[in-house]
């Protein structure tokens, strides 16, 4: 009897790195190059104006395009301050985002982005996973 063993993939890193919401009508962040990583967290502090997260990403690291879901709906997170302002960390499963060179962080939705009331700083946790053979 032979007996396989199957392989679990695992984090082998984290970095974490810092980009910012503009105030502009299109409520986008800069961009923020992957470099091989997935995007498993992001920190929101308590100055963010209240709105939706969502996400636009590049698979040649040039054409950014709106996320969505293999079902059609945009990959939305929702309001980050519910009840008020409050600082939060969202968490992610990063495999996720594998295959994304890069992404952009949109304040509110693609339909009614919402322009922050100042240029916000927004946290993000970046985890490097071991390849498979």
């Amino acid at each position: 009897m032979t007996v396989i063993v199957a392989q679990q993939p695992f984090m082998v890193g984290q970095d974490f790195c810092t980009t910012q919401v503009s105030t502009g009508a299109t409520g986008l962040s800069d961009a923020t190059p992957l470099s091989g990583q997935q995007l498993c967290s992001i920190q929101i502090s308590s100055d963010w104006t209240d709105s939706a997260l969502t996400f636009q990403g590049t698979l040649d690291g040039v054409n950014y395009y709106n996320v969505y879901t293999s079902t059609g709906g945009e990959v939305t997170y929702g309001s980050t301050a519910a009840g008020g302002n409050q600082s939060r960390v969202l968490i992610f499963d990063p495999w996720f985002w594998s295959g994304f060179r890069g992404i952009k962080i949109r304040s509110g939705t693609a339909a009614a982005p919402v322009a922050q009331a100042a240029v916000r700083n927004v946290v993000l946790g970046l985890a490097r996973l071991n390849q498979l053979p």
